[in-house]
C-alpha cells in the first residue's frame, strides 16, 4: 500500500494563506494611501535667513508629488508654491518678522497618481538677530550689539576704538572707519567672534566718508589731504570686495571714464548696481560688474532706496520724488493729511505695498506752531507713529529695518541741551539716542544710547 504524506497540501494551504494576507495588507496600504495622500518625512527652513531675505521652507514627502497645491501662512505673509519630485517648496515673497511664530499650511497636496489630497503643515519661530549701533564718549567709542525685541537685554560690546566715525556690517564681519591722530582716516576689518582685526589699505592719505556695504562688498568716498597725491581724488567712490584674492580698492568711473565723485550713493540690494549722486548733481545708475552707466537726470539730493530695492527717493525742483527703477517713472511724494490738519512733508523712507514712513510737520491749532511727527503713510491717509516728548526734541534721522517691521529713529531729546561732539566726518550730538518703533502699531519697542543702527 502506498502512503501519501499530507505535508505538501498543508504547505500549499499555508502559502496560499500567506499570499492572501499579504495581498490584503497591500490592498489596505493602497487604500490608506489613497485616503491620506502623501506624507511629510521632514521639513527644512532657515529661521535666520527668512528674516534677512525672501527665504524658503521645504517639505520633503514620502513620494513624488503632483501639481496644484496651495499655501497659506499665519500670520499673513505672501508665499508661492513649487513642486520638484518629492519636494514641495514654499517661497516667501519678502523677509518675515523677527522672533515670530509662523504656521505654514499647504493644502491639496497630491501624488502623481492623483490620489487623495493631503495637507502639509509646519510651525516654526523666526530668528531674532542682533542689531549693532555706535556710542561715543571721551573714554573711547564702542560698537555694541543687542536684541531688537528684548528691551531689558544688556548690550554687548563688540569693538572698542578711539574716534569711530562710521561702521558697516559685512556678513559676520565689521568694517570700521576711524580718525587717526593726524586727522586722516583709517579703515579696519573686525571679526566680532574672536576680536581679530586687519588694517585695510586706503587709496592714499586722506579722509573717508559715506561708508556703505552690501554682501561682501564695501564702498566709500575718499578725499586726499596730501599735496603729493593727485588732487583730483575728491570725494571719489571706491569699492572693495572682501572675498577677492587681494585687498585692492577699485575706483568707480563715470560716463567719460574719469573718476566718479559722489555727494551721496547707495548699493541696490540684490544687484551689482549702485546709485550715485555725483559732484555735478547728476544722478546715475552704475553697474559695478560691467561698468555700464545709466543717467537718471539732475537732482538736488539723492535721499534713499526703498526696502525692496525697486525705487529711490530724490529731491528736485518739484520737491520730493519717487523714481521706480524698472521704468524710471517719477511720482511726487505728497504727505497725506493727518486728522484733517495741514501737513508739511520731510524725509521719507519707502516700504513695500505702497507704504512709507515720513517725517512731517503738522499744524498745531492751539500754539500756531508746527509739531514734528513720523507717520506711516499709505498714500491716502497718514497715521502718526512717533513724536518726541512734548515735541521738545529733534528728529535727526530715521531708517526702517529691511523687513519693514521696525523703524530706527535718531533723536536729540532736548535741543537746548544738545552739543556737537565735533567729529570731522560724522559729527553727532552728545545726547543723541535711538528709539526703535514698530511701524505697524507705533509701539515703542526699545531705545539705545547711540546712533547709526545697523539692521541685521
Amino acid at each position: 500500500m502506498t502512503h501519501t504524506s499530507s505535508r505538501p497540501d498543508a504547505f500549499r494551504r499555508t502559502f496560499v494563506s500567506i499570499v492572501a494576507v499579504l495581498t490584503l495588507v497591500c490592498a489596505v496600504l493602497v487604500a490608506v494611501s489613497a485616503v491620506t495622500g502623501p506624507r511629510v518625512e521632514s521639513v527644512s527652513v532657515d529661521a535666520q535667513q527668512v528674516v534677512l531675505g525672501a527665504g524658503q521652507l521645504r517639505f520633503f514627502a514620502n513620494e513624488q508629488l503632483g501639481e496644484g497645491a496651495s499655501v497659506t501662512v499665519n500670520p499673513a505673509a505672501g508665499a508661492s508654491v513649487a513642486v520638484s519630485a518629492n519636494v514641495l517648496s514654499v517661497q516667501f515673497d519678502r523677509p518675515l518678522a523677527y522672533g515670530t511664530e509662523y504656521t505654514v499650511t499647504a493644502t491639496h497636496v497630491t501624488n502623481t497618481s492623483d490620489a487623495a489630497a493631503a495637507t502639509f503643515t509646519h510651525t516654526f519661530t523666526t530668528g531674532d538677530p542682533a542689531l549693532y549701533y555706535l556710542t561715543r564718549s571721551p573714554a573711547g567709542d564702542e560698537i555694541l550689539s543687542t536684541s531688537v525685541r528684548v528691551s531689558d537685554e544688556a548690550p554687548r560690546v563688540v569693538y572698542r576704538a578711539d574716534r569711530i566715525e562710521q561702521f558697516v556690517r559685512c556678513g559676520d564681519l565689521l568694517v570700521v572707519a576711524t580718525d587717526a591722530a593726524d586727522g586722516t582716516s583709517a579703515l579696519t576689518l573686525v571679526s566680532p567672534s574672536d576680536g581679530a582685526t586687519e588694517n585695510l589699505a586706503l587709496p592714499a592719505v586722506g579722509t573717508l566718508d559715506t561708508l556703505q556695504s552690501y554682501g561682501s562688498t564695501i564702498g566709500f568716498t575718499f578725499t586726499t589731504t596730501d599735496d603729493e597725491y593727485d588732487p583730483t581724488i575728491n570725494h571719489q567712490l571706491f569699492t572693495l570686495d572682501l572675498t577677492a584674492s587681494s585687498r585692492d580698492v577699485v575706483p568707480a568711473t563715470g560716463i567719460s571714464g574719469q573718476p566718479l565723485g559722489a555727494q551721496n550713493w547707495r548699493f541696490v540690494a540684490g544687484t551689482t548696481t549702485v546709485i550715485v549722486h555725483d559732484l555735478d548733481s547728476n544722478l546715475v545708475s552704475l553697474d559695478l560688474a560691467t561698468g555700464a552707466i545709466l543717467p537718471l537726470g539732475q537732482v538736488s539730493s539723492f535721499d534713499g532706496i526703498s526696502t525692496d530695492a525697486t525705487a529711490i527717493t530724490v529731491t528736485d525742483q518739484l520737491g520730493l520724488q519717487r523714481i521706480d527703477l524698472a521704468d524710471l517713472a517719477r511720482t511726487p511724494v505728497q504727505p497725506s493729511p493727518v486728522g484733517g490738519r495741514k501737513v508739511l512733508g520731510g524725509a521719507a523712507s519707502l516700504l513695500r505695498d505702497g507704504l512709507r514712513t515720513q517725517v512731517v510737520a503738522v499744524e498745531n491749532a492751539q500754539t500756531g506752531r508746527f509739531d514734528s511727527y513720523i507717520v506711516r503713510d499709505n498714500g491716502t491717509t497718514a497715521t502718526p507713529i512717533y513724536q518726541t516728548v512734548n515735541h521738545e526734541g529733534r528728529i535727526v534721522d530715521s531708517y526702517p529695518s529691511p523687513n519693514d517691521q521696525y523703524l530706527a529713529i535718531e533723536v536729540e531729546p532736548n535741543v537746548s541741551d544738545s552739543v556737537s561732539d565735533r567729529y570731522p566726518i560724522n559729527p553727532r550730538s552728545t545726547t543723541i539716542t535711538t528709539v526703535i518703533v514698530n511701524i505697524a502699531s507705533g509701539r515703542l519697542v526699545r531705545s539705545v544710547n547711540g546712533f547709526d543702527v545697523s539692521w541685521p
